[in-house]
């Protein structure tokens, strides 16, 4: 029903009967007296007015508090759109319309629209001083409230993606601002109290507990005297937490009690504050192994937010995820089943949402922000999964599907990042947009840039601070601008039963998955006889030998110093092998696996364990096909079979010094040079198209300007140089640990390039056409393990940079036997056809010569 101007009030009246019953939480007569006022205002102002677009607005607020979100975000737009027409030129009030539609997106955890409007809002506040001088004078004060409100919806949202140290950062650049805006008043202003509440929310949550608590004491004798019970409210509630977070659990539950009997005697019972609380208080109680007070006051939150006809999807899954895993520790298995279901179908949802215009490293904190509900989910679906009787009952609560939820959830999830940035690479590249693709190669050419002066180590911090920022902010457009980009990475869903019907009848596939802080894996394993749910198989470690510790050591010393492993192959791969051939068509092990590793997996060469009942090596058994995601098997192969126009690039022997020079950081490899020298003769003789680099030659520039090459062959130094700062992770910093040497990399004066060529410049090559890159240097395969990541270092930047196979070394490696491994490879691809028969026996053929594993099995191929 619409109410016409005639009931004689004015509209600034009706608006404020509106406002006043919103603050009350009377959403139905907020809209009432909203659309009132909006008749009004159409009546005596027009649509493209002030007061229009002020009751639209309060109209939009009051079906967000009804749930209403879809209607809420529609007027919001409009609210926008409006402001645009009512103000020709750059105005507060589009910066204002432009916040109050980014905080409705991010309060949804709709997090890329959120990011769009704080970027268009920012924009336009910037715009404000050179086009709007007359307005940004008048109006300054209102204009730096909208920004400090803007800043502090973007500090939040960083907040969400698990970029604390970023959130800090900038609100605490907001402090300085406000002071010194508002020198004598700042105390009591809005703005500077709300900003030290969220210090303290964000200090906490990037681990400075000594701040954060510095913080909370700060707001509290800032708002202690305040008429406003919602501050006091939040100060008592930061009080709590503060003291929670280092230890103080009594005086947690004093301040949180006081908090509660506050939101009792307040219009904030039953508000989101009140089940915020009864959340933090639930897992305190869990922490405390107090189950039954932890459950009571976690279902009191989840249901007083289902009251709620809008729920905060942030603090809703919180709540239902902390309430799970209280279910889980106090054994109450079927309910915390139903909990986690919710908790990992919304986690899924949400990484398909807003996984796709993140940045790389906003990527990275992102999933670490989730990382904590899906280790808890896979430790609480190996108690229920019944692979093992954890639950210490004779008749523990099973749930069979519990494999299959796994699995998918690998599919998901597992090297998600680096398949995101391959995605976005090939659909950029792909798209035709010459403009986008302009920004893509200055976006390549500042990580360049920024790659160099972090080896050179020369720029001060301030200045590598401002290139960052300045790739940041072309990575973050390319992923807002480019449609293709966006379409191309929707994501499919995928679940194991697509992998299972393409597997052949001798053929299977394994997911491995990292449970119980490493002492436990297990394997999820499908073969063409799984029908209701994939094989759960458990390697276990004895309390006296880890998975991740004494037992890989056992397994790193026999290889290096060259004595038969006979424990490996029954600590890694027996309980997965037997199990996989338990459920073959004909029981027996199948001619090949797909195999998909996970933390310490991924440093075993599984084709070196030792079979000492048949007295073979798993090289010997069946062919092993590692792959970062078993995912990838819905991807046809590259063509592998060889043709006479195929093309190798190869580098060896590269001139590290153009000078002599003593105790030089990379000696001189003259054995390099005779391997590619050989490899040359080889495949010329095949009528392969050939291109060899050797001396000043093998140089970082010529590398970085190849084009159109099937192979690249590079034999040098390798390196892995792992930091040992405690900063942030970083994949910027990671990739820069890891890399190859070039010529010249010894000079201590470089002219363009500096001779290395890092992990995080090769990410930047043009490799598409590449189907195999071979890495013929040492531990060319390490790099910083990121559990469910993989490994970050050279084998992930060149998937990145478009390469679907590697041959790459897990140890140091002997120069003779590499030289003849990489030979007979290729003299064994020009026969065969086929490159991983022909790696599998070349690996064989050097065997006869060098029976130990450190020789033959120092070099893995992965990739499908």
């Amino acid at each position: 029903m619409l109410f016409s101007p005639s009931y004689g009030q004015d509209w600034k009246t009706l608006n404020s009967q509106s406002i006043e019953y919103y603050t009350q939480g009377k959403y139905e007569k907020a809209i009432e007296f909203a659309d009132r006022a909006l008749e009004v205002a159409i009546e005596k102002y027009g649509v493209v007015s002030e007061q229009y677009l002020n009751s639209l607005s309060n109209k939009a607020y009051a079906e967000s508090g009804l749930g209403d979100h879809h209607r809420a975000t529609e007027h919001f737009r409009k609210v926008v759109n409006l402001s645009f027409q009512l103000y020709s030129v750059s105005h507060v009030a589009q910066v204002e319309s432009l916040f109050e539609l980014a905080k409705t997106y991010i309060s949804l955890s709709v997090y890329d629209s959120g990011t769009y409007y704080i970027n268009q809002g920012r924009y336009v506040f910037n715009a404000i001083y050179k086009n709007n001088k007359a307005h940004y004078d008048t109006a300054l004060y209102d204009i730096a409230n909208a920004y400090f409100k803007l800043n502090s919806l973007d500090a939040s949202l960083h907040h969400r993606l698990g970029q604390y140290n970023e959130a800090v950062k900038m609100l605490e650049a907001q402090v300085v601002f406000i002071k010194d805006f508002y020198p004598d008043s700042y105390r009591t202003l809005r703005d500077y109290q709300i900003t030290i509440n969220n210090l303290c929310s964000y200090s906490q949550a990037a681990g400075d507990m000594e701040l954060a608590k510095d913080y909370a004491l700060h707001y509290y004798q800032l708002t202690k005297n305040n008429d406003n019970v919602l501050d006091r409210i939040n100060a008592l509630q930061n009080l709590g937490s503060t003291n929670r977070n280092i230890g103080q659990y009594d005086s947690a539950f004093y301040y949180w009690g006081k908090t509660l009997v506050t939101l009792h005697n307040s219009e904030y019972l039953n508000a989101p504050i009140h089940s915020s609380t009864l959340n933090n208080i639930g897992e305190l109680h869990n922490d405390l192994e107090e189950y039954d007070s932890a459950i009571f006051y976690l279902t009191n939150a989840v249901q007083i937010q289902e009251k709620k006809a809008a729920i905060d999807p942030y603090v809703y899954q919180t709540t239902r995820f902390n309430l799970a895993a209280t279910y889980h520790n106090a054994g109450h298995y079927p309910e915390a089943d139903k909990e986690y279901a919710w908790v990992i179908e919304s986690l899924l949802e949400e990484v398909t949402h807003n996984f796709t215009y993140l940045s790389d490293d906003e990527k990275l904190a992102f999933y670490k922000n989730q990382l904590s509900i899906i280790e808890a989910y896979t430790t609480f679906a190996l108690d229920v999964s019944g692979a093992i009787n954890i639950q210490g009952t004779e008749d523990p609560y099973i749930n069979s599907a519990t494999p299959g939820t796994l699995y998918d959830l690998q599919l998901t999830t597992k090297a998600l990042i680096l398949n995101s940035s391959r995605r976005m690479r090939e659909n950029i590249l792909n798209s035709g947009d010459t403009t986008l693709i302009k920004i893509y190669s200055l976006w390549q050419q500042r990580k360049d840039q920024l790659a160099q002066e972090m080896v050179e180590g020369n720029k001060p911090e301030h200045e590598l601070e401002v290139l960052r920022t300045k790739i940041e902010e072309n990575e973050k457009w390319l992923v807002t601008n480019s449609r293709s980009f966006r379409t191309g990475f929707a994501k499919e869903k995928v679940a194991w039963r697509d992998i299972q019907r393409l597997l052949k009848k001798d053929e299977a596939a394994i997911e491995i998955i990292r449970l119980a802080d490493g002492l436990i894996y297990g394997a999820l394993i499908l073969t063409p006889e799984t029908k209701s749910k994939p094989e759960l198989s458990i390697v276990m470690s004895r309390p006296s030998k880890f998975l991740e510790k004494e037992s890989f050591s056992g397994y790193k010393n026999a290889i290096l110093f060259q004595q038969q492993d006979n424990f490996s192959y029954a600590k890694y791969w027996q309980p997965i092998i037997d199990s996989v051939a338990a459920h073959m068509p004909d029981k027996k092990q199948p001619s090949k696996i797909y195999l998909s590793n996970d933390g310490i997996y991924n440093q075993l060469n599984i084709n070196t364990l030792y079979d000492t009942a048949r007295q073979e090596y798993v090289i010997d058994q069946t062919e092993v096909v590692v792959v970062s995601n078993t995912k990838e098997l819905l991807k046809a192969p590259k063509e592998t079979t060889g043709k006479s126009s195929k093309k190798i690039v190869l580098f060896g022997e590269p001139r590290f010094s153009s000078y002599p020079i003593e105790n030089a950081e990379y000696a001189e490899l003259p054995g390099t040079g005779k391997e590619v020298k050989l490899i040359d003769e080889t495949l010329r003789a095949a009528n392969w198209k050939t291109e060899l680099y050797k001396e000043e030659e093998a140089n970082e520039f010529i590398l970085k300007e190849l084009q159109n090459t099937n192979v690249l062959h590079l034999a040098s130094h390798g390196f892995f140089k792992p930091s040992t700062a405690e900063a942030p992770f970083s994949i910027t910093e990671t990739l820069l640990q890891s890399g190859i040497a070039l010529a010249g990399v010894n000079d201590s004066t470089h002219a363009v390039e500096d001779g290395i060529l890092t992990a995080y410049e090769v990410m930047n090559l043009p490799l598409d056409s590449t189907e195999l890159v071979v890495l013929s240097a040492c531990e060319t395969g390490q790099g910083v393990n990121n559990y469910g990541e993989g490994v970050y270092g050279l084998q992930r930047a060149f998937r990145v940079a478009g390469v679907n196979n590697l041959i790459m070394s897990l140890w140091k490696v002997d120069d003779e036997a590499t030289q003849k491994l990489m030979v007979s490879f290729y003299k064994n691809w020009i026969k065969l056809k086929d490159m991983r028969k022909a790696f599998t026996l070349a690996q064989k053929e050097l065997r006869k010569d060098y029976p130990s594993p450190y020789y033959w099995g120092a070099f893995v191929l992965t990739g499908f």
